[in-house]
């Protein structure tokens, strides 16, 4: 498990759509356990519950027969409270994307 993208999905490989998505699941798997997700909130990779939920619908779209949908319960929600991400948290996030992959890089650039 690595993080949040934050990066459009349209503009994503399929590759990392389909791992944020597993990553998702594991973040949610994560909260139930109550295992500590600290490193992953300092390092501004998880923004808490309901952006867990957020992305995972968003990404969903892009992915053809989806089955595994993703529900928060009041626990999970009040545990893991909404951090919004910001602008350095974006554009972090955007360049470790696109430095390690080059088809998400073309997306972005549009080809």
């Amino acid at each position: 498990m690595t993080r949040q993208w934050l990066a459009d999905p349209d503009k994503m490989c399929m590759s990392h759509i389909a791992g944020e998505h597993a990553e998702a699941h594991g973040f949610m798997t994560k909260m139930h356990r109550e295992i500590s997700l600290d490193g992953f909130i300092e390092g501004s990779m998880f923004f808490g519950a309901e952006y867990v939920k957020y992305r995972h619908d968003l990404l969903m779209v892009h992915l053809p027969n989806h089955t595994t949908p993703l529900e928060l319960d009041d626990k999970v929600v009040r545990d893991y409270p909404l951090v919004m991400p910001t602008m350095d948290d974006l554009k972090t996030s955007l360049g470790t994307l696109l430095s390690r992959c080059n088809d998400c890089l073309l997306k972005h650039q549009g080809k």
